[in-house]
């Protein structure tokens, strides 16, 4: 374990001091991809958890756990960890960085935020041939509960748009979809498909939105992949940023941000009708 608390340590303090150079030659080395492993941002939902340097994070529970202690890590250096290293670190990176860390109003994100999405690539077939469709879901509150829903499509051609169905049989993409890649999709798009479960008014009554359910419930559409999925975050006022999973044997690895913009409020309602309608 010996290359984990080198490493945990190098990257919470960003330097390696002299007083910390000298603990850490004393320490055995260890495989690589044990460490590794411990950086890697496995979920969005531990990234959230970073992001807000919650307590009892992944990465504060491995230190305490290997080194006996957590202080050297703060909520600056977590926020910094996030990003995709290979990026330019501009102006902008500092800024965003300070206002969210910055007493007495720091900036969180909540996994239960209305205000943050997924974008999932599928691929489906329709009379033989395959057609690209970009979903963007966002979490929606309902009866004291949360659930994904999907609230953007990109554009969608099958044949004749037919009526679409509200009858059947209401269901749920649950909150942890996520974790599995939202392989769900596989059980949500089926011939006969309850169209309220799954999209928000705004997608059903959406040309888009109508051309794609009613091809999907009369079973002229079938998906046949799920491919990569980004998160877009307009949570931290006055930005917009975008999360991507970057596999590579290094630390900085796993869900990183590696997008961020400036964004006015007076360009926040613009912003989402481009994601969500592109």
């Amino acid at each position: 374990m010996g290359t984990i608390r080198i490493i945990l340590l190098m990257m919470v303090i960003g330097s390696a001091r002299p007083a910390l150079s000298q603990v850490i030659s004393t320490l055995s080395p260890a495989p690589a991809q044990e460490s590794f492993f411990l950086y890697e941002v496995k979920l969005i939902e531990e990234f959230i958890e970073r992001f807000n340097d919650d307590s009892d994070s992944y990465v504060r529970t491995q230190s305490r756990a290997m080194l006996g202690t957590d202080s050297m890590i703060n909520r600056r250096r977590m926020v910094r960890s996030l990003f995709d290293r290979r990026r330019p670190w501009t102006a902008d990176t500092a800024a965003f960085i300070a206002q969210v860390v910055t007493a007495p109003e720091p900036h969180f994100l909540d996994f239960t935020d209305t205000n943050w999405y997924a974008e999932v690539a599928t691929t489906f077939t329709c009379g033989g041939k395959q057609q690209p469709v970009i979903l963007l879901l966002h979490m929606a509150r309902e009866n004291g509960g949360v659930k994904w829903m999907i609230a953007g499509m990109s554009s969608f051609n099958c044949g004749t748009p037919a009526a679409i169905t509200l009858t059947g049989t209401p269901d749920y993409i649950s909150t942890s979809a996520y974790g599995t890649n939202f392989v769900v999709f596989h059980q949500v798009f089926t011939k006969g498909m309850h169209a309220a479960s799954y999209f928000e008014p705004t997608v059903i009554a959406s040309p888009r939105g109508q051309a794609f359910i009613s091809a999907v419930q009369q079973g002229r559409a079938t998906l046949q992949r799920i491919g990569t999925i980004r998160y877009h975050f307009f949570s931290i006022p006055g930005w917009q940023f975008s999360v991507d999973q970057i596999k590579r044997k290094e630390t900085n690895t796993g869900w990183l941000i590696t997008s961020l913009q400036p964004l006015p409020l007076a360009d926040l309602h613009r912003a989402l009708q481009q994601l969500l309608f592109r």
